[in-house]
């Protein structure tokens, strides 16, 4: 109790977070091709994800095909309740799509058809991560794709010379005809005159930790300290579960102790990714390698960003892929240097 105001919310907390850190241990200890081998499931389960999406967006038997009671019902939304974790599921699996198609061209020439199926499941994760309707999600979408060419620059400067040039216009196409689609036209409305309540929640957040500073409100106290110091000219009927800003909302619940852990875990991090990527960097490193650690760098930081307007980590699966990049910037076994 001394620790916390909500101390079942932070037992619950603790017992969540064993999950990701079994998801870390595990993936720190695999090899590159074990690796390589989570990039496969990645770009499976959010194939199956955009395909239950596609059922929910047809509303098919006047029935929304989502898996939860309460979610953005006429979204793409596979198997989350919320836009944005679905958002954030698709451009992590373009960025795991693009580092299994840079290990595949390392092996062998392309072909045009074995290209095509490429782009196109791009296409479709990027289509997918649009029709979510999150804004947030939408504006990150070309970092993502930074990433992505960044990931395949060798395969595009060494390999596509043998490939027809056409397949390159197979996204742009794609795109093209796609956003002219009413379900697009849909999605970039959200972008135009819509009133936006982040502002007052931030505002009333802000408030709160300075009701709790400096130790905090505890793990998961979030919506217990909000709803007590909430401005009451900025009450609505619904309730806000969230900050909408996952650094803002750890600072309320963990207060100045919770800033020096977040700062140390950030600082290793941003450390092992930067000797992660001057190693890759240099003459005759493993193609696969390169692509996995350039994968996990921008999977932070597509989480990290969308951060500062939502809350992807408080959903376990985006957690678990955090958790799955943070292992990828970590040192590989000797052992796993050998069997390269």
């Amino acid at each position: 109790m001394p620790l916390t105001l909500s101390p079942a919310r932070t037992l619950a907390s603790l017992l969540a977070i064993l999950a990701e850190l079994a998801v870390f241990l595990a993936v720190a200890r695999l090899n590159i091709a074990g690796r390589l081998s989570l990039c496969f499931a990645i770009v499976a389960v959010a194939i199956a994800s955009v395909m239950l999406g596609s059922l929910q967006l047809s509303l098919a038997g006047g029935y929304s095909w989502s898996l939860y009671s309460q979610s953005n019902i006429g979204w793409l939304l596979g198997f989350h309740a919320n836009r944005n974790a679905e958002t954030d599921t698709l451009q992590v699996a373009i960025l795991a799509l693009a580092a299994i198609m840079a290990s595949v061209s390392h092996r062998r020439h392309l072909q045009a058809i074995e290209l095509t199926l490429f782009m196109a499941v791009m296409t479709g994760f990027a289509l997918g991560a649009i029709l979510t309707g999150s804004r947030t999600g939408t504006l990150l979408l070309p970092l993502t794709y930074v990433f992505a060419v960044w990931i395949l620059w060798p395969t595009i400067t060494h390999q596509m010379s043998f490939l027809p040039k056409w397949t390159l216009l197979i996204p742009v196409v794609g795109c093209l005809i796609l956003a002219q689609t009413e379900q697009v036209q849909h999605a970039m409305s959200r972008f135009g005159g819509i009133g936006e309540r982040r502002w007052d929640i931030w505002h009333d957040t802000i408030k709160a930790i300075a009701s709790v500073w400096p130790m905090g409100g505890g793990i998961s106290s979030f919506q217990v300290v909000y709803d007590a110091t909430q401005s009451i000219e900025r009450l609505i009927p619904e309730m806000d579960m969230r900050a909408h800003n996952d650094w803002l909302e750890w600072v309320l619940e963990s207060g100045a102790p919770g800033i020096i852990v977040l700062t140390i875990i950030c600082m290793i991090l941003i450390g092992s990714g930067a000797q992660a990527l001057r190693s890759v960097m240099r003459r005759g490193a493993s193609t696969d390698y390169r692509a996995q650690v350039i994968f996990a760098t921008g999977t932070l930081l597509h989480i990290g960003l969308h951060g500062l307007l939502d809350y992807p980590m408080r959903s376990m699966a985006l957690a678990a892929l955090a958790g799955t990049a943070a292992a990828m910037l970590m040192p590989l076994r000797i052992r796993a240097h050998a069997s390269e």
